[in-house]
């Protein structure tokens, strides 16, 4: 998706101004230890955004898509690069490259201290494929509903997060652009009445997770990071795999003669069909 940096790195700029007013002992500890990586950021908690990125924008650079190298890119960490001679078919390289990436990409998660995205003095984001308007959530989440909750010496429950969440998010725009037209059907979080409590209490459960994971990042020196939930990673693995029902009867109870299988593929014609005994 098609943001701009300028748009990304407020988000980072955010955060971090934000991460200042945690008391999680992680957090507090990280930006002890960041302190000297994010000093060419200047005084940014005392200034505007948009003042502060007209003097600061040459720090950052964007993270690479997939591309052809040229003969003067600089090889760094951040991506897998590979030297591929003309003599290979194309079916063998798509499986040689199929395959040493994915090497390289266990290898890479399995690290236990991530890679921070600075080299010589210059910023990147730890990836390029995150939604801005989910993150714009997330950042109200966190500075109306986490951070207030969680001022020392309060007691704080699930339901009151949701509850504040409902208060906060009542007034809350659906986040969108012209850029970010595939994000114009997310709806706004905590702001459908009609949802019930038990959907308000995971969501407020999982904004907690993912609010207090990118606090900690940010903290740290990386934005976004690995911040989501396990819970939302499952989330996202089973909307891919969609139900889909297989056998047919008329005038009966169709559960008596079909069953329900996975398919990653429900357009798959040629999947087998499983039926009950009885049919």
């Amino acid at each position: 998706m098609n943001i701009p940096l300028k748009r990304k790195i407020q988000l980072w700029f955010e955060f971090l101004k934000l991460a200042h007013q945690s008391q999680d002992s992680v957090v507090v500890e990280n930006l002890r230890q960041s302190k000297a990586l994010y000093k060419p950021w200047g005084d940014y908690r005392n200034t505007s955004f948009t003042k502060w990125w007209t003097e600061h924008k040459d720090l950052f650079r964007t993270v690479s898509t997939m591309r052809k190298m040229m003969a003067a890119d600089v090889v760094d960490d951040s991506a897998l690069c590979i030297v591929i001679p003309f003599t290979y078919a194309p079916t063998t390289v798509a499986k040689i490259i199929q395959r040493i990436y994915g090497e390289e990409l266990d290898k890479r998660n399995s690290t236990s201290k991530k890679v921070k995205k600075v080299y010589g003095g210059s910023f990147a984001l730890t990836t390029d494929e995150f939604q801005a308007s989910q993150f714009a959530y997330y950042y109200r989440f966190a500075k109306e509903v986490y951070l207030p909750l969680n001022a020392p010496g309060n007691k704080v429950t699930t339901k009151n997060y949701v509850d504040a969440a409902k208060k906060s998010f009542a007034k809350q725009k659906l986040v969108t652009s012209w850029k970010e037209k595939a994000n114009a059907k997310r709806q706004v979080p905590f702001k459908d009445s009609s949802d019930v409590y038990a959907n308000h209490s995971k969501r407020a459960r999982d904004f907690v997770r993912i609010v207090l994971n990118l606090l900690r990042n940010v903290s740290s020196g990386q934005f976004p990071g690995d911040y989501l939930t396990a819970s939302v990673k499952n989330q996202v693995i089973k909307r891919s795999v969609q139900r889909v029902r297989t056998g047919k009867a008329r005038g009966v109870n169709q559960k008596r003669y079909q069953t329900l299988v996975d398919r990653e593929n429900p357009y798959d014609m040629y999947a087998k069909r499983k039926r009950n005994a009885d049919s």
